[in-house]
């Protein structure tokens, strides 16, 4: 019921398919455990407006000062290629 990643899966199926039971499952690979859990009544509707004020909050944050820095992430992350773009336009306008 805690995890942010199951609780998203299953809005964003709910969102898809409303007319469908959408419940979600994780299993521990090594020791076969699992549990599983139904987002619904009451607790869909908190983690909604929940959702939607973090999502407001992200909006209303002023990020186009922010830029992008090189981190040991970066050998595996699949945006790179976004930083790769701005790295580059940063290196041709600063020889003007």
């Amino acid at each position: 019921a805690s995890s942010l990643a199951m609780n998203i899966y299953q809005y964003s199926l709910l969102k898809l398919y409303p007319q469908r039971r959408v419940f979600a499952t994780i299993v521990a690979l090594r020791s076969g455990l699992s549990a599983s859990y139904e987002l619904k009544g009451e607790a869909l509707q908190t983690f909604e407006r929940d959702l939607h004020e973090v999502a407001l909050e992200i909006f209303a944050r002023g990020f186009d000062d922010v830029q992008p820095e090189r981190i040991d992430a970066c050998s595996y992350c699949d945006f790179i290629a976004r930083c790769e773009r701005f790295w580059k336009y940063q290196a041709v306008n600063q020889l003007e």
